[in-house]
């Protein structure tokens, strides 16, 4: 269940940065298109939810996603992680 949630996470993700949109904006986006979805995200909506909040808090973005790593104990999401960090640091800390 958690994989075929995060794959479409990632792609409801994906589409929200590829329109322009900042990773903690796609974050946002991808909540709420979760809780308006026909499909049920009984694992990530409650996370995305608490990714949310910790924005909200101020938290940092990287930080966050870290957190969300560790938690999920799931490999994949632990491996996107890191790449978003890699990939993009410059990214991660224009994003809190």
């Amino acid at each position: 269940m958690l994989w075929h949630e995060f794959k479409d996470a990632a792609a409801m993700l994906y589409s929200s940065t590829a329109a322009g949109g900042t990773l903690e904006k796609a974050l946002r986006d991808t909540c709420c298109d979760m809780k308006t979805s026909d499909s049920s995200y009984q694992v990530l909506l409650p996370e995305f939810e608490r990714i949310c909040m910790h924005l909200d808090q101020n938290r940092s973005l990287e930080s966050v996603l870290e957190d969300f790593a560790v938690r999920s104990e799931d490999e994949d999401i632990a491996y996107f992680v890191r790449v978003l960090h890699q990939l993009s640091p410059r990214f991660l800390q224009s994003c809190h």
